[in-house]
């Protein structure tokens, strides 16, 4: 997902290891040189640890610091507060950036889900996530029906965030083929009327310059806005 390929339509994770800067710190205690810790894991998967000259191999390597690239719809299941507080970093920046993700609070429990009922509720849920975003179907049983009205609007955000995108992209691609088409009008001597001969360079780029394309003016900042952040839940209980 951080690497953004290969594309998903959707994805999940249960307790899921981030190799976040936040885990990392979590994780320091009195055993975090010994071979095979999770710091010690982590300094050798991303190849540094996260101080001084190291940071920026983090910047560069670290799923947290690239969760810009992330697009997929993403379903994150936590068994327990103290799992909630590990997996906080790439939930909250996922959120901040309005991408699609729903966290689920669950009873503590074992990673490898052996409650029958905890079971259960997790790989159901998972089931209807896939199914919702790839097949669009959604589980007539009304005691589900809390989830499809937050996934509704999740769904809602990422329509219009794949299209605020795909007009910026589309834009910014017209603007590069007048700028080529200016450069090229000039190397050419054409002028306004198409005659050959010497012009202003100036001039030259102005009209040569492709009508209004009937774009809407898109900003970075819009793409990080969303009318559903004011009232966004942040975390959700499901007790099982």
């Amino acid at each position: 997902m951080a690497a953004g390929r290969p594309k998903l339509a959707a994805a999940s994770v249960i307790e899921g290891v981030n190799y976040g800067y936040w885990q990392f710190l979590l994780s320091i205690d009195s055993g975090s040189d010994s071979p095979g810790s999770f710091t010690d894991q982590s300094k050798k998967t991303v190849d540094a640890a996260p101080f001084g000259a190291g940071l920026q191999t983090w910047f560069q390597h670290s799923p947290i610091f690239n969760l810009d690239k992330a697009t997929p719809p993403l379903l994150m299941l936590e068994t327990g507060p103290e799992n909630v507080l590990g997996d906080w970093e790439p939930y909250a920046a996922l959120y901040y950036q309005h991408r699609p993700v729903d966290l689920v609070l669950l009873q503590a429990g074992e990673h490898v889900q052996s409650n029958p009922q905890q079971r259960l509720a997790t790989q159901g849920m998972t089931v209807d996530w896939y199914r919702f975003w790839l097949q669009g179907y959604e589980d007539p049983d009304s005691a589900k029906a809390e989830q499809y009205v937050r996934w509704h609007k999740l769904r809602d955000m990422h329509t219009r965030t794949k299209l605020r995108v795909a007009a910026l992209i589309s834009r910014s691609a017209a603007l590069r083929i007048s700028a080529t088409s200016a450069r090229v009008g000039v190397r050419g001597g054409v002028s306004r009327a198409g005659a050959t001969g010497s012009v202003d360079r100036g001039e030259t780029a102005r009209s040569l310059a492709p009508p209004n394309s009937g774009l809407p003016e898109i900003g970075i900042t819009d793409l990080q806005r969303s009318p559903l952040a004011e009232n966004w839940p942040l975390v959700r209980g499901t007790w099982l």
